[in-house]
């Protein structure tokens, strides 16, 4: 659940409430199932949005230029990994736009209060990425 709305004040008994849920779909769980899932639960859901799970083509210019770009700026290969189960991937995919997602400086503590970043990667990715722009556009 990610957002809950109703009434106009805390002293107010609402005559409706709004429940708004984000699901994470991935390629063995997909908005079919999502919404049958809720539907049984909340039987008048009402879908505002949704996208499909995604995984960028192997091929695809933007992967293979990041790719080549990061491996001559670290001196080694960078696996591809799979980031998510939801990411702007995600959205930019359903608007027919590659994107990639997951390769980036070193952290800990992801979305918790002691969340932080290795500054020491901080360069060597930024100069990554200017490679496989500059790649890309020249």
């Amino acid at each position: 659940m990610t957002a809950i709305a109703g009434g106009q004040g805390f002293s107010t008994v609402p005559d409706t409430c709004r429940v708004s849920v984000d699901v994470r779909l991935t390629s063995s769980f997909d908005a079919d199932q999502a919404i049958a899932l809720l539907r049984t639960v909340a039987p008048d859901l009402e879908v505002v949005q949704h996208w499909p799970a995604y995984r960028l083509a192997e091929d695809a210019p933007v992967r293979q230029a990041l790719a080549s770009a990061a491996a001559e700026e670290l001196g080694r290969a960078v696996p591809a990994v799979v980031a998510g189960p939801s990411n702007i991937g995600n959205y930019l995919a359903g608007l027919g736009i590659d994107a990639t997602a997951g390769f980036g400086v070193r952290y800990a503590g992801l979305h918790a209060a002691d969340e932080r970043i290795e500054l020491a990667t901080l360069e060597p990715v930024r100069r990554s990425y200017e490679r496989a722009v500059r790649g890309l556009l020249f």
